[in-house]
């Protein structure tokens, strides 16, 4: 999000801080900052509201850092249990360039590992005042 949207979600932004990150996964918050006043009105420098959140930054300062701090990022979301600012500004995000990649991987599935799971799949019902108002079927009174 850019730097505004970071302020606007900064109440969330907190409780879900508050909360902690998912153990198993974690959480980065991408902002996007202009500090040159480029592509937006105000300048902008997230790092003092991430302060107030009390959410780390991550600060990449090449392409190559940019794509590869992704995977530092939740490792650290999930050690730290929190949520981590990814900062990144309009010349990274505006610009190109080469990087190096490696080969896909993907996590190993044994039966110990793998979960099943017993329930239906969710289904998406219209809401019963929907369907009313749309003169359609009669009230449900089972949960949905």
């Amino acid at each position: 999000m850019k730097s505004v949207g970071l302020h606007v979600a900064a109440d969330a932004l907190a409780l879900g801080n508050l909360a902690g990150a998912h153990a198993e996964g974690g959480a980065i918050v991408v902002i996007g900052d202009d500090p040159w006043s480029d592509s937006t009105q105000v300048p902008a420098d997230s790092r003092y509201l991430c302060k107030h959140l009390f959410m780390p930054v991550l600060e990449p300062s090449s392409l190559q850092e940019l794509k590869d701090w992704i995977d530092l990022g939740y490792k650290l979301s999930r050690e730290a249990n929190l949520y981590i600012g990814y900062l990144v500004t309009t010349n990274q995000v505006d610009g190109g360039g080469t990087v190096t990649v490696r080969p896909n991987h993907f996590p190993k599935l044994t039966r110990e590992t793998a979960t099943y799971s017993t329930r239906r799949p969710l289904t998406w019902r219209t809401p019963c005042c929907f369907r009313r108002a749309r003169g359609v079927g009669k009230r449900i009174s089972r949960p949905l």
